[in-house]
C-alpha cells in the first residue's frame, strides 16, 4: 500500500504545530495533536461553552489570535509535510501505551491480504482492554489470523499486534457510509479453530492456558514472551502473579527474560531449585569483555532487554537483580 498523501501546508497566516498529551512540541515523525493558531479561528462552538473551553485556547497578550485543538493526530516529516494519522478520541491506552487504531489498520492493509480492517479495543475474559481487528480479506486470500499476525511483527511494535483477528465477509457501516466501531464493540466472537499450543504434559498444557490468558493470544510453547508474543515488564509482572495464584508456584521476575518460552518456563519448574540467581544472562556475546547492568532502586533487570539488542550480538550482557526485589 502506497503511504498516506501529505494534508499540505498551512494557509497563510496559520500556524500549526502539533504537541503531546502534555503539551510539548513533537519532533518530526511522532504523533501528536494538531493544533491551529489564528486571528482567523472562530470564538468558538455555537451556545456549547464547555466544548470552547476544552477545544479553545486564547492568548490575553494577543487577543485577535486564537488556538483551535482539532484533536487530529497527524504527524511531520523532515520535508515539512504533514500527514493525518487518526482521531484523538479514538486512541487507545493498553498496558501505559497509546495506540492509534489507524496505525494498526494501516499495517494489516500493508500487508496486502486485507482489502479493509477495523481495528477496536476489546475487553477480555479477565476484563483487560486488547487489540481486536476486523479484516474483510482479498477475495484470494484466507484469513488465518497467527499468519496475519506474524506479518504485523515485520512492521510494528509487538504491542501493536492485535490480540484476536476476525474476518467478515462485510463490514458493519453506519448511515454516514463509515465502518460501525459501536456494531464491533457489541459482537460477540467465537475462535472460528481450536487453540493447538503445542504442549506435551499437563504442565505445558497449564502454562500455556495461563500465558494465552495473561496475554490475550493463542500461545504455542516454542513462542518467544518478547520478539513473538509483543510481552513486556507489566505484562511479566501480571504473568508471574498468576502464575503463583494459579499454580502456587513461584518464579523470579528477572527470570522470564531466560525463560521466555512456555517450553523453557515449564523445564525450570520440573528441575527448579530454591535459589534465585542473581546475575541474569541478557545476552551471550561472543568475544568482547561482559558488560554488567545493575538496576537502580526499585528496578528488575527487564528493562535492561531492550539495551543489550542494541549493544549488538558480540557484546555479552548481564543485568544484578537486587536482593529482595521479586
Amino acid at each position: 500500500r502506497a503511504p498516506p498523501l501529505p494534508m499540505g501546508p498551512p494557509y497563510p497566516n496559520v500556524r500549526v504545530c502539533l504537541l503531546d498529551d502534555e503539551g510539548n512540541e513533537v519532533a518530526d515523525g511522532e504523533v501528536g495533536e494538531l493544533v491551529v493558531e489564528s486571528a482567523d479561528v472562530v470564538d468558538g462552538y455555537w451556545n456549547a461553552p464547555e466544548l470552547t473551553a476544552e477545544r479553545f485556547g486564547f492568548d490575553p497578550e494577543r487577543p485577535n489570535v486564537r488556538k483551535f485543538f482539532t484533536g487530529d493526530l497527524v504527524k511531520r516529516d523532515a520535508d515539512g509535510l504533514y500527514y493525518f494519522i487518526g482521531r484523538k478520541d479514538s486512541r487507545l491506552k493498553i498496558h501505559g501505551r497509546r495506540i492509534d487504531p489507524s496505525e494498526v489498520e494501516s499495517a494489516l492493509l500493508a500487508t496486502g491480504d486485507v482489502r479493509e480492517a477495523v481495528v477496536v479495543g476489546k475487553p477480555d475474559a479477565r476484563g483487560e482492554l486488547r487489540l481486536v481487528a476486523y479484516v474483510v480479506m482479498r477475495d484470494d486470500k484466507e484469513c488465518i489470523p497467527r499468519d496475519l499476525r506474524a506479518a504485523l511483527r515485520a512492521t510494528v511494535p509487538g504491542w501493536m499486534v492485535p490480540a484476536r483477528v476476525f474476518a467478515l465477509e462485510t463490514l458493519p457501516m453506519t448511515r454516514a457510509a463509515k465502518a460501525d466501531r459501536a456494531a464491533l464493540l457489541a459482537r460477540v466472537d467465537e475462535e472460528s479453530h481450536v487453540h493447538d499450543s503445542g504442549a506435551e504434559d499437563d504442565l505445558e498444557h497449564q502454562l500455556a492456558e495461563i500465558w494465552s490468558g495473561v496475554l490475550g493470544v493463542p500461545v504455542q510453547i516454542d513462542e518467544d514472551f518478547f520478539d513473538d508474543l509483543g510481552g513486556e515488564s507489566v505484562i511479566a509482572a501480571h504473568l508471574v502473579t498468576v502464575i503463583q495464584n494459579e499454580m502456587n508456584r513461584t518464579i523470579p521476575l528477572s527470570l522470564i527474560i531466560e525463560l521466555n518460552t512456555v517450553r523453557k518456563m515449564a523445564a525450570y519448574f520440573r528441575t527448579a531449585s530454591a535459589e534465585k540467581p542473581l546475575a541474569i544472562e541478557l545476552q551471550k556475546g561472543t568475544t568482547l569483555p561482559p558488560l554488567f547492568c545493575v538496576a537502580g532502586g526499585g528496578g528488575g533487570v527487564v528493562k535492561f532487554r531492550a539495551l543489550a539488542a542494541k549493544m549488538g550480538e558480540a557484546q555479552p550482557v548481564y543485568g544484578l537483580q537486587p536482593h529482595g526485589f521479586d
